[in-house]
């Protein structure tokens, strides 16, 4: 494999960082919304389920923020240990082309989509009951 694991251990660091700090100034601002809704008018509704849509909103980006940053944490701990470029399922060389565009992937197309799928299945106890 001829990446330059010295360029994608840099751009990795900088993604860590990028979404540290976008994570702290989500928390700071979660932090001051708490403040300014404890301090408005509950019996304002709409304003109630705009906070709540909001709310919701940030949670959700936090969330897909905290998954990537430990991909990429991840990815930096593949690099230190040598494995770097391998899936993380089949062992196979993960495509450069694939880690040039996406530098945490852990995965190589076909075990990631399969992985994929198996994240979306229901669980049996989650189906509506047939009537």
């Amino acid at each position: 494999m001829s990446l330059d694991l010295q360029r994608i251990r840099e751009q990795l660091e900088a993604k860590r960082a990028e979404l540290q700090k976008s994570l702290q100034e989500l928390i700071t601002a979660s932090a001051s919304a708490e403040h300014e809704e404890a301090n408005r008018d509950p019996t304002d509704r709409e304003e109630a389920a705009i906070d709540v849509n909001e709310t919701q909103d940030t949670w959700f980006v936090r969330l897909n923020q905290q998954k990537l940053l430990a991909e990429v944490e991840e990815a930096l701990g593949r690099i230190e240990q040598g494995t770097y470029g391998l899936c993380v399922q089949c062992h196979q060389p993960i495509p450069e082309k694939r880690l040039l565009i996406i530098p945490w992937a852990a995965r190589d197309v076909t075990c990631q989509e399969q992985h994929d799928a198996q994240e979306l299945i229901i669980e049996p106890s989650d189906r509506p009951l047939q009537e």
